[in-house]
């Protein structure tokens, strides 16, 4: 299987931004960031030790960064079950060089290699192997959760945490979690086994961002073969935000009972973009089995391939269901769901009883049929599905009944390329086929939220969706992937976007390079006030994808900013979508796919282009290599954004906070100007708000003057800054800036 790692680049420009806005690990875990204390050790006892020092220190006191010199045998401190004494401090533990291995005592012995009981917990570049406890967590065990909670997972930039060979007689293989927030970024879990849960156990109120992971080979002896969660919280002071696993490739997974691959026994659980391959289950679920309570909030199955083929190396097809949903609801959009090869035996799709959604779904079974089999899916009488649209099926088997749906007499798809990513086949009748705009689903509460009908990217990467009949129309395809529309996108995107209809808000998009590309957000919460977010992405076609966009909170207009107090979270991804590079006559798309409980709502719009840096043939001003992003260092949390435009103008947005620690932003007015080295501006600011995503109404925006900035050009990539409001209560200053990113295509001059 091959694991996609992002580009290096990427990396790089992620680690760089940090002074902005994109703090490494874009996870849970917003508190602001503790001192740090670095130790290195190269024996157990010293690993040991270090982990005492951190203890001391308490929850809320420094970060002892663990550094792992060598490989390590562990062995068990005394009758405690663990290697390691139970880390109550803020640690992690980071593997320096190549290979570094912590290892156990294989299957005849009984401990662990970590145990936390509150604090915050890291690991980077390291292989865990060879654990066994007879209770939870073979590897890992996090229990009784603070108010940061604790993180399992590895920095963004860093190198794969592995879990070999990680086993437990109870709950979770490698990882068990109770009542605790867990981050898995970059890992991968191998050959690990347990009761429930083959690698990794969520209870209690556990909560998880499990990205970029790869499971393989793992077993349950019951249920979830790879992942298990269950239960409801139980520490009042960690906050419940639900289970996301994206991006994520599980393959040969089993369980002996329910769930091949996951186990889901509550509510309020996404599984998005993730390739499911090969899973196998005892009795039902190959690969998921989703057996919520009926009141608890609907789990989402979004934007994912499931696909079963011959050459299992465990020699055990799937001889049951590929999903099995026996209670609670569940939201299938934009999956695709494929059996292979022709065979009348293998599968059916779907066997539910709970209630299930279907919304742009490839529900293909290539085997033959007679119209009274069931063969892709099965409701037992109970009247489980409903059609959404935008479905394409083999049979009728699902009630894809909407007049949006497709039913057809052969595969929709082409067969697995390399990476096992089943493209749809020219001309197939999936192209275009699902919804143009947000869906509203019930969350539980009876109250409706906005849902992108076939997320902001593909299977493999590409922004969603397309407009690939060329009508202006963006809509979705069928299936996880998605029809590329237009030109690959060109040194001349670099600019400025809205949505006519939703005038007061708008997007910075600069090419950096390498690419990437940063983008930046402009508009208002969910009760109104302004907010800004940025984020960098990757280049990828037609399309600019940013995975993930990064909110701040708890700054201050003026001399009384603390960058140290600044929180930085996840308010959600992003694409933008183009048909043509002018972007006007023609517009782009815009999906917004907004994090659960960070106030905000998943949204579709318009991208006119209402500037650029570099047009579309290839023209530029003489000082658009003063364009970018600027900041003052010292203040990482407010900044600014200017683009030197071909026509000799110039447009700026600076972003910071209100004296009363709220995102602010102002942008260019009328009267911009440009002499010398020296930019004026006077600077406009939406004195009264309106509401993000489908309750935004830009006749609730009011525009007034904030007052002026001065931007001085001191050097390529020095400039200053004076601010002078007029606005009571902001204290104006003047601030040296340095650059922060350089638009590609643009070059400071020799």
């Amino acid at each position: 299987m091959r694991h996609r790692h992002r580009p290096p680049v990427y990396r790089l420009l992620r680690d760089a931004l940090q002074i902005l806005v994109l703090c490494a690990a874009a996870v849970f875990g917003t508190a602001p960031a503790l001192a740090t204390q670095t130790v290195q050790v190269s024996t157990e006892q010293q690993l040991r030790d270090a982990i005492e020092l951190a203890n001391g220190l308490g929850p809320l006191g420094e970060t002892v960064v663990i550094e792992v010199l060598n490989s390590l045998q562990l062995t068990e401190l005394g009758q405690s079950g663990t290697a390691t004494p139970v880390i109550t401090g803020n640690v992690s533990v980071v593997g320096i060089g190549v290979g570094i291995t912590l290892s156990g005592g294989g299957m005849g012995s009984d401990f662990r290699a970590f145990a936390t009981a509150g604090g915050r917990f890291n690991l980077d570049n390291l292989t865990l192997q060879n654990f066994h406890s007879s209770g939870d967590g073979g590897c890992v065990a996090v229990t009784e959760g603070t108010l940061f909670g604790a993180f399992i997972g590895l920095s963004e930039g860093g190198t794969r945490v592995r879990f070999v060979m990680c086993h437990a007689d109870g709950i979770g293989g490698a990882i068990f979690a109770d009542d605790a927030e867990v981050a898995l970024i970059d890992f991968r879990f191998e050959q690990c086994s347990a009761a429930f849960g083959g690698a990794l156990a969520l209870t209690g109120g556990a909560t998880a961002r499990v990205e970029h992971g790869v499971f393989v080979g793992n077993r349950a002896s019951q249920d979830g073969g790879a992942i298990y969660t269950a239960g409801e919280r139980k520490n009042p002071a960690v906050l419940v935000r639900g289970r996301v696993f994206r991006f994520c490739e599980f393959e040969d997974n089993r369980s002996e009972r329910f769930g091949g691959s996951i186990d889901l026994r509550n509510g309020d659980n996404r599984i998005e973009y993730s390739r499911l391959r090969r899973g196998s289950a005892g009795v039902f679920g190959c690969y998921i089995n989703n057996n919520a309570p009926a009141d608890a909030p609907p789990n989402l199955y979004y934007g994912s391939q499931y696909l079963q083929s011959e050459d299992d190396p465990s020699g055990q097809l799937c001889g049951n269901t590929y999903l099995e949903i026996p209670s609670g609801d569940s939201w299938l959009a934009a999956n695709t769901l494929h059996r292979v090869p022709d065979r009348a035996d293998l599968p059916r799709l779907i066997d539910s009883t709970g209630q299930t959604m279907l919304a742009g779904n490839v529900l293909d079974s290539q085997s033959p049929a007679t119209p009274q089999a069931k063969v892709n899916c099965a409701d037992f009488g109970s009247g489980a599905f409903t059609s959404a649209g935008g479905n394409v099926g083999t049979d009728a088997s699902c009630f894809l009944i909407d007049p949006s749906d497709q039913l057809v007499d052969s595969s929709p798809l082409l067969a697995p390329d390399a990476d096992g990513v089943a493209a749809l086949a020219p001309g197939s009748v999936a192209v275009e086929r699902g919804a143009s705009g947000v869906l509203l689903i019930d969350d539980g509460s009876g109250s409706a939220r906005t849902l992108l009908p076939c997320g902001y990217r593909d299977i493999r990467g590409l922004g969603r969706p397309q407009d690939a009949d060329g009508d202006g129309v963006y809509a979705c395809d069928a299936g996880a992937w998605e029809l590329q529309a237009g030109a690959d996108l060109t040194l001349s995107h670099s600019g400025i976007y809205f949505d006519p209809l939703r005038s007061g808000e708008g997007y910075f998009v600069e090419r950096i390079g390498g690419g990437a590309a940063l983008v930046s957000t402009f508009t208002y919460g969910l009760n109104g006030g302004m907010a800004w977010f940025i984020g960098v992405g990757r280049i990828v076609g037609n399309s600019v994808v940013v995975d993930d966009m990064l909110g701040t909170r708890g700054g201050v207009f003026g001399p009384g900013l603390d960058e140290t107090a600044i929180e930085r979270y996840r308010v959600g991804s992003l694409s933008l979508v183009y048909s043509d590079c002018e972007a006007t006559a023609v517009p782009g798309h815009h999906a917004f796919a907004a994090e659960p409980g960070a106030g905000f709502e998943d949204v579709a719009t318009a991208a006119v282009r209402l500037a650029s840096v570099v047009s579309c043939d290839g023209q530029s001003s003489p000082l658009a290599w003063r364009s970018g992003a600027w900041f003052p260092p010292g203040r990482s949390g407010e900044g600014l954004f200017v683009q030197y435009l071909p026509d000799g103008r110039a447009v700026l947005v600076y972003y910071g906070y209100t004296p009363a620690g709220e995102q602010f932003w102002a942008f260019a007015g009328d009267g911009v100007t440009i002499v010398g080295d020296v930019l004026t501006v006077p600077l406009l600011y939406p004195a009264s708000t309106t509401r993000c995503g489908r309750n935004f109404d830009a006749s609730e925006i009011d525009l007034q003057p904030f007052g002026t900035l001065t931007l001085t050009q001191t050097g390529c990539n020095t400039a200053q800054v004076v601010l002078a409001p007029t606005l009571d209560g902001y204290v104006g200053g003047s601030y040296d800036y340095v650059r922060l990113t350089q638009i590609e295509g643009t070059a400071c001059p020799p």
